[in-house]
């Protein structure tokens, strides 16, 4: 007998129960009415009679409706009941997921062969015209990644439970055939416009002009910028509008809001200042009720200090859900508007027409494809060898394993760092229909702990010791010095549990675990360990030791720790007493070496690095031989140096092989100065030079002064209170007459001193092989 048969079966039993109780008392009505004497009338309330008879209570409490009156309730109970179905691959579970929501409503047992055995369960819809329903097929229970999807597609539920509330449709996943049948019980109370789709979507807000800003800088203007902020985290920034009161910015954003109706967006704006802080000039909060579905909304924000902010504010609903590699990723502040684009649920499905057939006897309609594409995903998991002596793969397992918390202690932390916003996103611990609540009231079931946090780590029963030979200079603050710290024995234990001791090197930038010792029980109060490790620290850095408590089970309670500072046991060979938080004292010895730390300490505060001696070149400088288009009085382009792609005037060759030209200083900056040949570029345009003395300006007149060898004192090292160098008086008088006369030449030719002030650059596409200059 299949499934349906029984349902109609249990039915038909039912009701022929509810008529024998009928027919039994129309006849004891009648014999009452014969021997009234022998019964005795007594009222009773609903209560009590439902008590008597629930069902004949239950039954006459009920509202018969058609399928057509069922559907103009918005709100309700979805039952789901699966039928059967022929699946690709087995050893997989079925979830539906119901709009927005990031856990699926509906878990199906596992589908251990490649048929679907029969289940069932409810979801409660909360907008049903616009409702989606997503099917997967995913291989774990729980999914944790998007690896875990098999199959993937969404349906409009509307539509799917008119084909399926009165017989069984099949839903068609690629290939994988489910066969399910809907009920749908109403719900009689109206829900909150909150909960409906029209309460969710992408908004697009238009930031566009600002009027009457006030004043922060002393020209009596402002440099605004403004700031978007949704629900306290900022999500845009604009550009910044130089000198005005009155900026205009134009400029447009698209983010996904999760409710209109509890979310706040607000706008900061603020004065940029380059060297201090920014300047508040307002804030105000965009009253998000004037915001209707599929409509642009105008909106004139006014500042809480002066001025207002026009905005254009546009919204268009649409479910939205996180994606499958983290289910409980919702949330406004959202990362998604810069870097992760989430999934939008289509407003519609593309179910295709009835398809007439027959399964088992009954008639079926045969659902197309959804809008969502399938999600095959095929991975394969390679695992690697190792290979190695056992202290080394004891050490990479402790490596190993101290990483692998430090990713479940941060995916604990981003858990708990969601908590605020995803009070509504609680999976469902059944399949019953006094668990179904509305996502968006916040009192839904609490949200079970998450799948990779619950991951044990693996225990160890070998010994956990770790030798780190070095610590690295890079965490430390420079100078550092080698030694080597032994642990000893620990006075003063009062307990019967095994103890071992870490050692950590504690810097201003970063603590660092070093050594780990075995885990020793006491001994008549005393746990010796007697085990060293190297290490490099400097000598403000400070050693902290931390003793715990070593158990196999459970947790691994700390029993005290202390710390001492490297500077104050330097150089001593005894052992050093550190007394420990409870007032035990543990023995430790160290071989810091004290010629190393003697020549630090003794050394000046700013110590220089050592400059290697320049070598010497012995090749015989040979004259070189300038190009034919090199001629004094060639205007030339500068290829390299502070003016590079300047155009200057070639005055001169000198000894050392280079060119003496200049700008002149009046027309483009450059005065007179050297350049080497080879960088630099010879135009066609000349200057006339007969006329300019150019006697005086050799190699020794651009020699650099000797600087004094005198020793430095520290303000001078630093370049505090050095003097500044300036041009002597004699070369500014040379120029000013070698830029009279060329300037002189060159206004003899029309547009020579633009040219000449306008500086040489490539662009995009340029061909400078096919150039002429």
């Amino acid at each position: 007998m299949s499934v349906l048969e029984e349902i109609k079966e249990k039915e038909s039993k039912r009701e022929r129960d509810l008529k024998e109780q009928e027919e039994e008392q129309e006849e004891l009505l009648e014999d009452y009415k014969k021997n009234k004497n022998d019964y005795e009338w007594v009222n009773v309330d609903e209560l009590e009679k439902e008590k008597i008879n629930p069902d004949l209570v239950s039954e006459q409490k009920k509202i018969k409706l058609t399928a057509d009156e069922l559907f103009k309730y918005d709100s309700g109970v979805l039952g789901v009941n699966i039928i059967g179905g022929k699946l690709i691959r087995p050893n997989c579970y079925i979830h539906i997921l119901l709009d927005d929501a990031s856990w699926p409503s509906f878990v199906s047992s596992e589908v251990i062969q490649k048929n679907v055995t029969t289940d069932s369960g409810e979801c409660f819809v909360r907008d049903l015209k616009n409702s989606t329903m997503i099917v997967r097929l995913v291989r774990k229970q729980i999914l944790e990644s998007k690896n875990d999807v098999m199959e993937e597609k969404s349906f409009k539920v509307s539509e799917i439970l008119k084909k399926g509330h009165d017989e069984p449709v099949t839903l068609d996943l690629n290939g994988n055939r489910i066969k399910v049948l809907f009920d749908y019980i109403p719900n009689s109370s109206h829900l909150s416009p909150s909960e409906s789709m029209n309460d969710t979507g992408i908004m697009e807000l238009n930031l566009k002009s600002g009027s009457g800003l006030m004043s922060a800088d002393r020209n009596g203007k402002s440099d605004p910028f403004a700031l978007l902020f949704l629900n306290g985290v900022e999500i845009f920034k604009s550009s910044v509008a130089k000198k005005t009161l009155d900026p205009v910015w134009n400029e447009k954003i698209k983010f996904p809001i999760r409710s209109v109706s509890r979310g706040e967006v607000k706008l900061v704006v603020y004065d940029w200042d380059r060297a201090v802080s920014n300047d508040l000039l307002g804030e105000a909060i965009l009253d998000l009720s004037r915001v209707k579905p599929n409509g642009a909304v105008q909106m004139n924000v006014p500042l809480d200090t002066q001025g207002s902010i026009q905005v254009e504010v546009k919204f268009q609903p649409q479910y939205i859900r996180p994606g499958a590699d983290d289910a409980f990723s919702m949330s406004d502040t959202l990362n998604l508007v810069s870097k992760a684009p989430l999934k939008l649920v289509s407003d519609a499905a593309d179910i295709g027409g009835a398809v007439g057939g027959t399964v088992g006897g009954v008639a079926l309609n045969t659902l197309g494809t959804g809008t969502s594409g399938a999600a095959n995903v095929a991975s394969s998991l390679a695992k690697g060898l190792r290979f190695g002596s056992k202290k080394k793969s004891m050490e990479n397992t402790r490596e190993n394993g101290s990483s692998s918390s430090s990713k479940e202690t941060s995916h604990h932390h981003g858990l708990l760092h969601r908590e605020s916003f995803q009070s509504e996103l609680r999976p469902p611990s059944g399949n019953h229909s006094s668990d179904v609540q509305s996502s968006r009231t916040g009192g839904g079931i609490s949200v079970p702990p998450s799948p990779i946090a619950n991951k044990r780590q693996s225990q160890h029963s070998a010994r956990t010791s770790m030798d780190v030979s070095s610590f690295m200079s890079s965490s430390m603050d420079g100078n550092t010095i080698p030694g080597r710290v032994k642990v000893e024995y620990l006075e003063g234990v009062d307990k019967k549990v095994g103890l071992n001791c870490k050692v950590v090197l504690v810097s201003p930038n970063k603590n660092k675990e070093i050594y780990k010792s075995r885990s020793v029980k006491p001994s008549s109060g005393t746990v010796k360990w007697n085990e060293s490790t190297a290490f490099k620290a400097p000598a403000i850095a400070t050693m902290q030791f931390v003793v715990k408590e070593h158990r196999t089970f459970g947790k691994s309670n700390e029993f005290a720790e202390g710390s001492i500072l490297l500077a104050d046991i330097a150089g001593k060979s005894d052992d050093v007493p550190i007394t420990l938080s409870n007032g035990s004292i543990l023995y430790v010895n160290f071989n810091y070496h004290t010629q190393i730390l003697r020549a630090f300490l003794t050394q000046k505060l700013y110590p220089a690095e050592i400059i290697p001696a320049p070598k010497k070149n012995r090749k015989t400088a040979q004259p070189q031989k300038l190009r034919k288009s090199l001629v004094p009085g060639t205007v030339l382009i500068l290829l390299a140096g502070r003016f590079r792609g300047k155009r200057v005037v070639y005055l001169k060759h000198l000894e050392d092989n280079t060119l003496l030209v200049s700008g002149p200083f009046k027309v483009n900056g450059v005065p007179l100065r050297r350049v080497n040949a080879r960088y630099v570029i010879a135009t066609s345009t000349t200057v006339s030079v007969e006329g300019l003395d150019l006697a005086k300006f050799d190699v020794a007149y651009f020699a650099r002064e000797k600087a004094s060898k005198d020793k430095k004192s520290e303000e001078e090292f630093f370049g505090e209170g050095a003097a500044k160098k300036q041009v002597k008086s004699e070369r500014v008088e040379d120029q000013k007459v070698i830029d009279k006369a060329l300037i002189g030449e060159i206004k003899k030719t029309p547009l020579l001193k633009q040219y000449l002030a306008s500086s040489f650059s490539l662009k995009n596409g340029d061909k400078p092989h096919s150039m002429v200059f």
